[in-house]
């Protein structure tokens, strides 16, 4: 399992322990705060860094109990890290070169970082916004689609507003996103309008980001179509629908700029479910992201969405990032001979930091 960055002042940590009605003797064996447990299972499996020097680390893992407490109930690693806390304070940190799920929990808000989060797509909060912010860090969602059930929403995929989150950069996974040989290709296209553009727009963040945003959709082509349609063709089928989704990008108005690329693989036992990989949440869906259409679900489907902090060392996750390690590694070596059954449309170099990150 993955540990999770987590830049955390010494402030913060303090205000975490007031989470709990009464300072017990030993907290960290028995208490009964749900909140609490649920920053004290992260913080101690976690990459912490914090706002002391090596000496003052030192000095505090003597005596600080609280960081006493993280360090021997788990297998957190706790570092010096004041020079990046002044940088965070003086808004010169470099986020493009952290992992991009990192968590930023500080002391308080300031000027200089008050519009970071949004900016830099990363989730970044205050010591007084512990409590309110623990659903973007442990949220576990369900939700059964019923065939042809009243949506309320205004949106076919409206529910995934709840689950906006600061990002910079996404992973589609999705097999049969873009139909097979037999389908004509405005059918596809109206099934992409209805719910690719719902999913985007609920998604994609709508403040200004300092940086692209990627997004990286992988696919699926099948034997028969290998067959039936030479290299070129193929080829040819998959720029019509990368520049069909970026036309449908262009559509929402977004304001930075998106890098949009596209892989598609004939490994068909290695994509088979259909997933959303963001910095901070991993969306699983049974039946696929063309649930939809104008009448409601086509279909039944289970639904399930998990926060960071619940996503990684699930047994799915684990798996699926062995497989789009396995994908993206061929991908990229097949880039310039064009081999190795992995078909790549976009910019070059292939980029998106979760695929650096986590794959």
């Amino acid at each position: 399992m993955e540990k999770l960055d987590i830049y955390c002042s010494r402030s913060f940590l303090e205000e975490w322990m007031k989470l709990l009605q009464a300072f017990k003797e030993d907290p960290f064996e028995n208490n009964d705060s749900e909140v609490w447990n649920k920053y004290f299972k992260m913080l101690k499996k976690g990459r912490i860094r914090i706002d002391l020097t090596k000496q003052e680390l030192a000095d505090e893992l003597r005596s600080n109990r609280i960081l006493l407490g993280i360090y021997k109930q788990g297998t957190a690693e706790i570092k010096p890290a004041k020079e990046s806390f002044e940088q965070l304070d003086r808004g010169a940190f470099d986020f493009e070169n952290v992992h991009p799920s990192s968590l930023f929990l500080l002391n308080e808000r300031t000027a200089s970082n008050e519009n970071t989060s949004g900016r830099f797509g990363v989730i970044l909060f205050p010591k007084e916004e512990i409590q309110d912010r623990a659903k973007w860090l442990f949220e576990r969602y369900t939700r059964e689609v019923g065939k042809r059930e009243n949506i309320q929403e205004d949106q076919p995929w409206g529910f995934l507003r709840k689950f906006k989150r600061p990002i910079n950069s996404m992973i589609i996974i999705d097999p049969y996103l873009f139909g097979n040989i037999n389908e004509p290709p405005k059918r596809v296209l109206r099934r992409l309008k209805y719910n690719l553009t719902s999913i985007l727009e609920e998604l994609l963040p709508v403040t200004e980001l300092s940086n692209p945003f990627h997004l990286t959709i992988f696919t699926y082509y099948s034997k028969r179509e290998e067959n039936a349609m030479s290299l070129k063709m193929r080829r040819s089928r998959l720029e019509h629908y990368y520049h069909e989704v970026k036309s449908l990008i262009s559509s929402l108005g977004r304001s930075y700029p998106v890098k949009l690329s596209i892989v598609s693989t004939n490994h068909e036992d290695r994509l088979h479910d259909r997933h959303i990989i963001t910095n901070y949440y991993w969306l699983s869906i049974g039946l696929g992201y063309n649930l939809f259409d104008k009448r409601g679900p086509v279909n039944y489907s289970h639904i399930t969405i998990n926060s960071i902090a619940s996503m990684e060392g699930q047994s799915m996750f684990e798996k699926l990032k062995k497989t789009m390690g396995l994908i993206s590694g061929e991908t990229k070596k097949s880039l310039s001979k064009e081999s190795g059954g992995n078909l790549y449309i976009g910019e070059k170099p292939f980029q998106n930091r979760l695929i650096e990150a986590f794959f």
